[in-house]
């Protein structure tokens, strides 16, 4: 696309004597006989004074590659060739001098299991020359050219994150479970933050279900915000239909929030916390990283501490919602939710959950829960997330 110039409302005359055109709206880049390039310019006040030329890449057109379920190695691979785009070649072996025969070879085959892998999207000469470069170099090897390459076998464990609420929520559902003949989640596509809630927990589920279908099994669940609960559902604490029928009973509107906003500071906990100081309605809510982290409170006091952080060159943004979970502020709206979440029957995992409260598992016994496994883990339970 070509983007528009701003606020050029009235282009000097002797403009129109040279080939350049001033672009007043969005509009589509026509390719020509030679490839498309542009010059952007950063020459301003913010002292970057640069320039760089561009140029499309090379066959930038390619036909997207089909989704495809789960390939293990073992399975065959179809012909190296251009009419394999769509198709990936996966190979296994205990070394990388095997790996490299096994490119070598003149028709390489999906197979092995060994720790050293490579795949290769779309297999074609020149991929599989890349990829024989990328294994004698022995060093990993991310996705570019579409190979990937790790000399030792990925280690850890698998953890299935949830999603908690988005301010922009639109999952790709539909096509998944169509592709596996699988009906797909009941969503509510709306705005409402009961409405968000719902399709969070909704996709969370679902794709619960998905990942093991396609031998992707979990070892650990976890869960951001109210995808704590979701994972707590998947794991087998909630039974499913007791969580269907509590979901069942929540309707738009039903609940009601604080009129707080949050703001996302680009530094840690610990500086957001002392630039608090003299304001009593705004807390840190959320401790995501060494360098990022959440605040809420009312608008006011959350603008005044954005201001003084960007006077200290830390950047800040206030977030599209509000709702005043992971903040004491929540407090007094618990219990209408409270009620509901004590009538749920809890029992002991099949899987391991992780609280972002403690950085640790939950218990795996009720009698040690005790109010942990109230309504508080609706709006508490990632405080330290």
């Amino acid at each position: 696309m070509l983007p528009p110039t701003l606020h050029l409302e009235e282009p000097h005359a002797d403009l129109a004597r040279t080939r350049m055109r001033p672009v007043t709206a969005a509009e589509p880049w026509e390719r020509g006989p030679a490839p498309r390039r542009a010059g952007v310019n950063a020459f301003g006040f913010g002292g970057i004074n640069a320039h760089v030329v561009l140029e499309e890449a090379p066959a930038a057109v390619r036909p997207p590659l089909p989704v495809r379920r789960f390939l293990p190695l073992g399975a065959p691979a179809a012909p190296v060739g251009p009419a394999a785009r769509g198709d990936v070649l996966l190979i296994g072996a205990d070394t990388t001098a095997g790996l490299s025969a096994r490119l070598a070879s003149a028709s390489p085959v999906s197979g092995g299991d060994g720790p050293c892998r490579v795949a290769v999207v779309g297999p074609t000469p020149q991929r599989l020359a890349l990829a024989a470069k990328v294994v004698a170099r022995g060093r990993a090897w991310r996705g570019r050219g579409d190979v990937w390459f790790t000399p030792e076998r990925l280690g850890g464990r698998v953890a299935f994150l949830f999603p908690g609420l988005e301010p922009e929520f639109a999952p790709v559902v539909d096509d998944v479970a169509r592709r596996l003949a699988l009906a797909p989640p009941r969503l509510t596509r709306g705005a409402s933050l009961v409405e968000r809630a719902l399709d969070a927990l909704a996709t969370g589920r679902f794709f619960a279900r998905v990942l093991p279908a396609l031998g992707i099994e979990a070892d650990v669940l976890a869960g951001h915000s109210l995808g704590e609960w979701a994972a707590m559902v998947a794991a087998g604490m909630y039974p499913q239909e007791a969580a269907d029928t509590f979901l069942d009973s929540l309707r738009p509107g039903d609940l009601r929030v604080p009129d707080l906003v949050y703001a996302a500071l680009g530094c840690g906990a610990q500086r957001a916390e002392a630039a608090l100081h003299g304001l009593d309605r705004v807390v840190v809510s959320h401790d995501n990283c060494t360098h990022q982290s959440v605040i809420c409170g009312e608008p006011e006091q959350v603008a005044a501490v954005v201001a003084r952080l960007r006077g200290d060159g830390v950047m800040g943004q206030e977030l599209p919602f509000r709702s005043g979970f992971h903040t004491p502020m929540w407090e007094p709206y618990l219990g209408q939710v409270r009620a509901a979440f004590d009538r749920l029957p809890l029992r002991a995992g099949s899987l391991p959950v992780w609280s972002a409260t403690t950085c640790a598992p939950f218990p795996s016994a009720r009698r040690t829960y005790g109010t942990w496994w109230s309504a508080t883990s609706w709006s508490r339970s990632v405080s330290a997330s």
